[in-house]
């Protein structure tokens, strides 16, 4: 296996970031609200809601930064089930080392930040509040914790404690 695979629920992360991040940005329809990723547009549609007769979907940025999450979970259950935990031994010249401790963490990590995801998008619907670059973030401080989680030296450590906590301090 390569090793380069295992960093496949990291790089889903950042990758998922930058897709919401750009489809939000470019994906400016006619009355389009901030708080929805994908929405449907008819010439007669109604809201979306449902109500009305108009389309009953919507990808909202919370289910978008649910989906990377699970998907980076399901990788690491994957990798963490089939044993190649430690079997490739460190990555990048040494700076990041993916054991069993190591995917156990990307586990947490990735079931906490789904978790967070999911509530949050209830959270700004009941407020009627933009959330903007929140779940980005969020997938951005996830990814930072698992640099954290997977690290093999202070530096590396250093990167992934700046990255986490630079994402969580712009949520605030």
């Amino acid at each position: 296996m390569s090793t380069l695979l295992l960093l496949a629920p990291l790089l889903v992360l950042v990758f998922g970031a930058l897709a919401i991040l750009l489809v939000d940005a470019f994906y400016l329809a006619a009355g389009k609200k901030a708080g929805s990723l994908v929405k449907a547009v008819h010439a007669q549609a109604g809201p979306v809601d449902g109500s009305a007769g108009g389309p009953a979907w919507a990808l909202e940025r919370s289910a978008a930064g649910a989906v990377f999450f699970a998907v980076a979970f399901a990788l690491s259950l994957v990798f963490l089930l089939k044993g190649y935990a430690g079997s490739e031994g460190s990555l990048l010249a040494g700076s990041l080392r993916f054991d069993t401790l190591a995917l156990a963490g990307f586990l947490l990590v990735t079931a906490g930040g789904g978790l967070a995801s999911l509530m949050a998008g209830g959270y700004f619907h009941e407020l009627k509040a933009d959330h903007g670059g929140f779940h980005p973030l969020l997938l951005l401080s996830a990814a930072g914790a698992m640099v954290l989680v997977a690290s093999a030296d202070m530096i590396t450590f250093f990167v992934g404690l700046e990255t986490m906590s630079l994402a969580a301090y712009a949520m605030t």
